[in-house]
Protein backbone atom coordinates (compact mmCIF):
# COMPACT_ATOMS: atom_id res chain seq x y z
CA UNK A 1 0.00 0.00 0.00
CA UNK A 2 1.39 3.46 -0.69
CA UNK A 3 0.19 6.61 0.77
CA UNK A 4 0.50 10.42 1.31
CA UNK A 5 0.00 12.37 4.59
CA UNK A 6 -1.77 9.04 5.75
CA UNK A 7 -4.18 8.53 2.97
CA UNK A 8 -4.04 5.58 0.75
CA UNK A 9 -3.10 6.61 -3.22
CA UNK A 10 -3.87 4.72 -6.50
CA UNK A 11 -1.05 3.54 -8.44
CA UNK A 12 -1.36 2.84 -12.08
CA UNK A 13 -1.22 -0.16 -13.23
CA UNK A 14 1.84 0.43 -15.41
CA UNK A 15 3.34 0.75 -12.00
CA UNK A 16 2.40 -2.42 -10.83
CA UNK A 17 2.93 -4.73 -13.80
CA UNK A 18 6.45 -2.71 -13.78
CA UNK A 19 7.35 -3.88 -10.25
CA UNK A 20 5.74 -7.14 -10.56
CA UNK A 21 8.09 -8.09 -13.40
CA UNK A 22 11.14 -7.02 -11.23
CA UNK A 23 10.26 -9.65 -8.92
CA UNK A 24 12.73 -12.66 -8.70
CA UNK A 25 11.90 -16.21 -8.23
CA UNK A 26 12.70 -15.34 -4.41
CA UNK A 27 9.78 -13.15 -4.33
CA UNK A 28 12.77 -9.79 -4.16
CA UNK A 29 11.91 -6.86 -5.74
CA UNK A 30 14.90 -6.29 -8.32
CA UNK A 31 16.51 -2.43 -7.97
CA UNK A 32 18.62 -0.81 -10.94
CA UNK A 33 19.30 -2.12 -14.04
CA UNK A 34 19.87 -5.88 -13.83
CA UNK A 35 23.05 -7.88 -14.92
CA UNK A 36 24.06 -10.55 -17.34
CA UNK A 37 26.58 -12.34 -18.77
CA UNK A 38 28.70 -10.15 -20.72
CA UNK A 39 28.00 -6.76 -18.58
CA UNK A 40 31.48 -4.60 -17.87
CA UNK A 41 31.37 -4.24 -13.97
CA UNK A 42 33.80 -3.18 -11.35
CA UNK A 43 34.18 -3.92 -8.17
CA UNK A 44 33.46 -1.47 -5.85
CA UNK A 45 34.68 -2.02 -2.26
CA UNK A 46 36.95 -4.72 -0.32
CA UNK A 47 40.28 -5.76 -1.51
CA UNK A 48 39.77 -5.99 -5.11
CA UNK A 49 37.82 -2.48 -5.30
CA UNK A 50 38.48 -0.97 -8.84
CA UNK A 51 39.40 -3.98 -10.56
CA UNK A 52 36.86 -4.17 -13.36
CA UNK A 53 35.61 -7.41 -14.81
CA UNK A 54 33.02 -9.11 -16.80
CA UNK A 55 30.23 -11.17 -15.54
CA UNK A 56 30.21 -15.00 -16.13
CA UNK A 57 27.11 -16.43 -14.94
CA UNK A 58 25.15 -16.20 -12.08
CA UNK A 59 25.60 -18.01 -9.33
CA UNK A 60 22.31 -17.10 -6.97
CA UNK A 61 19.57 -14.79 -8.69
CA UNK A 62 19.69 -12.32 -5.67
CA UNK A 63 22.98 -12.72 -4.44
CA UNK A 64 26.19 -13.90 -5.79
CA UNK A 65 27.81 -13.47 -9.13
CA UNK A 66 30.74 -14.89 -10.85
CA UNK A 67 33.06 -12.47 -12.85
CA UNK A 68 36.10 -13.37 -15.19
CA UNK A 69 38.87 -11.04 -14.34
CA UNK A 70 42.05 -10.18 -15.79
CA UNK A 71 45.26 -8.13 -14.56
CA UNK A 72 48.70 -7.49 -15.54
CA UNK A 73 49.96 -10.60 -13.50
CA UNK A 74 46.51 -12.86 -13.03
CA UNK A 75 43.84 -13.86 -15.14
CA UNK A 76 41.00 -15.98 -13.36
CA UNK A 77 36.98 -15.46 -11.88
CA UNK A 78 35.68 -14.36 -8.81
CA UNK A 79 32.79 -14.78 -6.79
CA UNK A 80 31.10 -11.87 -5.32
CA UNK A 81 28.31 -10.46 -3.58
CA UNK A 82 26.25 -8.38 -6.49
CA UNK A 83 26.31 -5.29 -3.74
CA UNK A 84 29.60 -5.50 -4.58
CA UNK A 85 29.66 -4.52 -8.14
CA UNK A 86 28.64 -2.24 -10.24
CA UNK A 87 27.59 -2.19 -13.97
CA UNK A 88 29.86 -0.02 -16.38
CA UNK A 89 29.74 1.34 -19.87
Amino acid sequence: MVSFSGKPTPIDEEVIAFLKSRVDDEGFLSVGEPLKPGDKVRIKDGIWKDVVGVIDRDLNPSERTRILITTIEYQGCLTIEKESIEKIA
